[in-house]
């Protein structure tokens, strides 16, 4: 049976023995903790506002609202470290650290980017979490207790600073490459794009005839963020899809705004070469031993196909022989095959296995039994590797994408007592 590998707070399990050196332990050995630093442990409360003045919808500081920063920071989780370590984690997975748009959002909607997923500058930590002083700090206290630190890394989107003429407020519906193909004429009979093969002619001699970004909408850029990306590339235009929002599904899962997030076009080699050099920079000057890879489904396999063995060979030369890769295949992933098949296709060595969570809940919530995880397991050989490889699946109950699992146990099971919920949760 598969070992429970990612914690959340509440959730206890004892770590395996260690190896001689944390460098050594395999991903199926680890046991890895999650958090968002800005919701564990406030240690400065002088980078709270990020260094940035004005009022909340500025800095994106409000511990009062459940959608702004409420003060964690690397500095507060390094100093609880022992804490993590006690509940028997030997590895930390951290949300993103990256520098983020403080706050974005229509009128009446704000929120900030707290969680991290909304990424201007991929170079360096966002200024209300630390620095990247700080953050060596915590690698190298980790690294001093035998804990490694994954990081949660984004490849699929920016922040919001695109938008679209046709609908300034945002909702565009996605337009999709049949309907406004990349290479046409306008219907003032100028030609855009003239020559470029499409997509799937993934060289840079096609994508330099990819010149104009206007294929599908007429894009607008704020002058104030014109250039608030690094590094600077990531601030044209052209190198995102421009189609509108994703409906999840079809074409537009790899090519829709998600929510209005900037989307990456991750076919083009450029953005291919940029993405390996700002992960890979983040690997030699840390030495962190793991990503976790957000929206993975959301980006084309070719994508994968590079960066994941360019991101092993950068932390081979590192001296980081288990580095730990592993995406995230939220929405389809609760049967085993749509998750193996990205291990096949894309070249993750793994993927969280949310197939495990649906499989638990079903068979805890009194749904066919055990006979769900009988079918689980049954479907480990589909992996690649084959069943032994199913083992570095990272599995889990709950998340900060899922929720509790005692909460789906109450939806399954409405009349139960407070003490059957307990005694199946344990």
């Amino acid at each position: 049976m598969k070992k429970l590998l990612l914690l959340i707070a509440s959730i206890l399990v004892t770590a395996p023995a260690a190896a001689q050196s944390y460098r050594d332990r395999l991903p199926e050995d680890e046991v890895i903790y999650f958090l968002l630093p800005d919701r564990f442990e406030n240690g400065d409360v002088k980078n709270d506002k990020g260094g940035i003045k004005g009022d909340r919808l500025k800095h994106g500081f409000d511990p009062t609202h459940k959608g702004f920063f409420h003060g964690g920071d690397l500095k507060g989780l390094t100093k609880r470290l022992d804490y993590i370590q006690s509940l028997g984690a030997t590895a930390i997975w951290l949300a993103p650290v990256f520098k983020n748009k403080p706050v974005q959002g229509a009128p009446g909607q704000e929120s900030a980017g707290y969680h991290g997923y909304w990424v201007t500058d991929f170079t360096t930590v966002d200024p209300h979490l630390g620095t990247e002083a700080d953050f060596k700090a915590l690698v190298d206290a980790a690294h001093s207790r035998g804990l490694k630190v994954y990081m949660d890394i984004i490849a699929n989107h920016t922040a919001d600073v695109i938008s679209y003429t046709e609908c300034p407020t945002g909702g565009c519906v996605y337009r999709s490459r049949a309907d406004y193909p990349y290479q046409r004429r306008t219907h003032d009979g100028a030609e855009i794009n003239s020559g470029f093969d499409g997509d799937s002619v993934q060289t840079p001699e096609n994508f330099a005839k990819l010149t104009d970004p206007n294929f599908a909408y007429s894009v607008t850029v704020p002058k104030a963020e014109s250039k608030v990306k690094v590094p600077a590339w990531l601030n044209d235009p052209i190198y995102y899809h421009n189609r509108g929002d994703t409906t999840y599904w079809n074409e537009s899962a790899t090519m829709g705004d998600f929510v209005g997030l900037d989307d990456l076009m991750t076919e083009n080699p450029r953005v291919i070469e940029g993405m390996i050099d700002i992960y890979g920079a983040w690997i030699d000057r840390f030495g962190v031993d793991g990503f976790r890879v957000d929206t993975a489904r959301h980006v084309n396999p070719e994508f994968w196909q590079a960066f994941v063995p360019a991101m092993l060979a950068r932390a081979k030369a590192k001296g980081i022989p288990n580095f730990h890769i592993f995406g995230e295949i939220g929405g389809i992933g609760l049967e085993p095959g749509k998750l193996a098949m990205h291990t096949r296709v894309d070249g993750f060595p793994a993927v969280i296995d949310f197939a495990f969570r649906q499989a638990a809940i079903d068979a805890l919530g009194g749904k066919d039994g055990t006979n769900k995880l009988w079918e689980l397991f049954f479907q480990d050989p589909l992996y690649e590797g084959g069943a032994d490889k199913a083992r570095i699946q990272p599995t889990f109950i709950s998340n900060h994408d899922n929720g509790r699992f005692a909460y789906y146990l109450r939806k399954a099971l409405p009349d139960a007592s407070d003490e059957e919920v307990l005694a199946r949760v344990r």
